[in-house]
């Protein structure tokens, strides 16, 4: 009986080191599922963490696109202005039903919505 008293204590400290080995494990592995998630998200988004830091890809507006987008916000503020109401430009006011008869212009120039 003598030896299995003396025994306890180490059995007990193996039993203590191998749960926390197993609690420091599952926390290990959920960290790093979550973090190759949020790297596969932020790849998406074209957001790349690197050693040097953080690149962003940006998406590249051509001129053409750049040109038509302003254009048609300069032509929808000219149409209210001069007429007043929004009649013959359903595409380019709201939603259909709203009233026209306050000047609100809505643009879209480079994908931000300007009003």
């Amino acid at each position: 009986m003598s030896t299995f008293t003396r025994l306890l204590p180490l059995l007990l400290l193996l039993i203590l080191l191998t749960i926390l080995a197993f609690v420091a494990y599952a926390i290990y592995t959920i960290a790093s599922d979550v973090k190759t998630q949020t790297e596969k998200r932020m790849e998406k988004k074209n957001v790349v963490l690197t050693k040097d830091g953080m690149r962003v890809g940006v998406k590249e507006v051509g001129r053409e696109g750049y040109v038509d987008r302003t254009q048609r916000c300069v032509r929808l503020f000219l149409w209210v202005l001069s007429f007043g109401s929004g009649e013959g430009m359903e595409g380019f006011m709201g939603k259909e039903g709203e009233e026209a008869n306050e000047i609100t212009v809505s643009c879209a120039v480079n994908g931000k919505k300007t009003r």
